[in-house]
């Protein structure tokens, strides 16, 4: 299924958790509307999570709440990571406009 929008590739800290515990993971790439974390953790469609994502090094991490929609297994033979698509739930507006200005800036940079 194609993306509804663009996402920029990115390394970011995000500490997460979900029923089965709290992890560590980076992510690979990012948008407004979600993520995709770097994680031999798999988690199923549906399982919400809560999410620290830690944009600046020095700053607080912005707090999102999300739902797996994407499950990706590891793949033999290829270098593509294993992880999930995660898809930001009831953001609010001010996470939403920090998440926004932060990948304008990259996106600009690039």
């Amino acid at each position: 299924r194609e993306r509804e929008e663009e996402r920029i590739p990115i390394s970011l800290r995000v500490e997460f958790r979900a029923v089965a515990g709290q992890y560590v993971a980076y992510t690979r790439d990012l948008s407004p509307n979600g993520l995709f974390l770097k994680s031999r953790r798999l988690f199923a469609p549906g399982t919400k999570v809560a999410l620290a994502i830690h944009l600046e090094r020095g700053q607080p991490p912005i707090e999102l709440q999300g739902e797996v929609r994407r499950v990706a297994g590891p793949k033999p033979g290829t270098h593509l990571l294993a992880g999930i698509g995660i898809r930001f739930v009831d953001a609010p507006p001010e996470a939403l406009r920090l998440l926004q200005e932060f990948i304008a800036t990259r996106r600009s940079l690039s």
